[in-house]
C-alpha cells in the first residue's frame, strides 16, 4: 500500500514539473543558444557580471576585515 502511494505521489510530482522541465531544456538547444548569442551583447553582460562580482567580493572582504592584496591589487583574481 505504501509503495502504491509513493508511486502515485511520484507520478503527481512528475506531472506537475514536466512542463517546467521541458521549458528549461529549451536552454540546451544549440540553435536557440546561437540565436541568443547573436541577439544579446555577451561582452557587455560579462563586463557587468565582473563588476558586480568585484563589488560583492569587496563587500565580503570588508565584512570580514580581510585585506584585498593592496600591493598587487589582486582581489579579483582567485
Amino acid at each position: 500500500m505504501m509503495q502504491q502511494f509513493a508511486a502515485s505521489e511520484t507520478e503527481q510530482v512528475e506531472q506537475r514539473i514536466r512542463p517546467y522541465v521541458d521549458q528549461v531544456l529549451m536552454y540546451e538547444d544549440p540553435h536557440r543558444q546561437e540565436a541568443a548569442r547573436k541577439t544579446v551583447p555577451v561582452d557587455k553582460l560579462e563586463e557587468k557580471a565582473l563588476i558586480a562580482l568585484a563589488r560583492v567580493r569587496a563587500f565580503i572582504f570588508n565584512l570580514y576585515g580581510l585585506q584585498i592584496c593592496p600591493k598587487l591589487k589582486c582581489a579579483l583574481s582567485y
